[in-house]
């Protein structure tokens, strides 16, 4: 992994923009990166725990 600057796109009708300040790797994470446990599809954004 590695942190890298994205464009964060206007939310759309429906959505909210929320500023996160910091994430965490749990296990999951660190499972469906190594094939493990495939309940996401690749690529996806690591940090389901988040503040």
């Amino acid at each position: 992994m590695k942190l890298e600057s994205a464009d964060v796109p206007a939310p759309g009708a429906g959505e909210l923009l929320v500023r996160q300040h910091a994430a965490s790797v749990n296990v999951h994470d660190i499972y469906v990166r190594s094939a493990s446990y495939s309940s996401l599809d690749l690529p996806v954004f690591s940090g389901l725990e988040a503040v």
